[in-house]
């Protein structure tokens, strides 16, 4: 009974010491993207922007390593992709008619995102500004295996519904993570992030001139986190 009692006070004592390196929490803010609609990288045209939501749980070592994993989501509206024409014969009454379709897609987007990071913080600064005592500042990597669903739908030039599908497409994005923490007590801190990412299989890929493929982004998130 009293080796029972002995693991149950080791493992909670384990738990209470290590507890508080674990945290989660949620943030939001925008992401811009850019394709190659002109046929090379960071086109000025053809930019996007989504509003990001993202929930996240964080390991915070004893050393100057933080880990974390969350899952996020975004979403493209509805826009013109493409428009496609073609011509219809009716042979009973002997006539061809030329038609354009407008095909519009939109988008709803599930990431994963995985980071490992490094904290820069400088003690020395630290010690000498009250204000940058409880701020933190980590670089890192990010891997974000993504999940998207497209809605491709076409419409006559009258604006009459012709044809809709959808699809499912999974891409990998990776790149490279800032995050801000400032801890507010001992328990809540308040978490920004800053991360630059390319889809390498569009980025590094011969694209024509005149597709419209998003191979890198630029976003940035601002949150809350709770130490458990």
């Amino acid at each position: 009974m009293k080796k029972i009692i002995t693991l149950v006070l080791t493992t909670c004592i384990f738990y209470s010491a290590n507890a508080q390196q674990f945290s989660a929490g949620v943030r939001t803010g925008a992401s811009k993207w850019m394709d190659k609609k002109e046929g090379k990288c960071f086109s000025s045209s053809g930019q996007n922007t989504t509003w990001d939501k993202e929930m996240f749980v964080r390991y915070n070592t004893k050393g100057k390593f933080a880990f974390e994993a969350g899952m996020g989501h975004y979403a493209f509206s509805n826009q013109v992709t493409r428009t496609d024409y073609g011509c219809v014969y009716d042979a009973n009454a002997n006539i061809a008619a030329m038609y354009a379709h407008d095909v519009y897609e939109k988008s709803q987007n599930l990431e994963w995102n995985l980071s490992a990071q490094y904290d820069l913080s400088c003690p020395a600064l630290q010690e000498k500004c009250p204000l940058m005592k409880n701020l933190k500042s980590y670089v890192g990597v990010v891997v974000s295996p993504t999940l998207s669903r497209y809605t491709t739908t076409s419409y006559s030039v009258e604006g009459n519904y012709t044809n809709k599908n959808s699809r499912d497409e999974w891409s990998l994005w990776t790149g490279l993570t800032h995050s801000l923490v400032y801890k507010i007590d001992s328990r809540l801190y308040l978490s920004s992030t800053m991360r630059m990412q390319i889809d390498p299989a569009n980025f590094f890929s011969k694209q024509p001139a005149g597709s419209s493929v998003r191979d890198s982004r630029l976003g940035m998130q601002i949150g809350v986190g709770y130490a458990l």
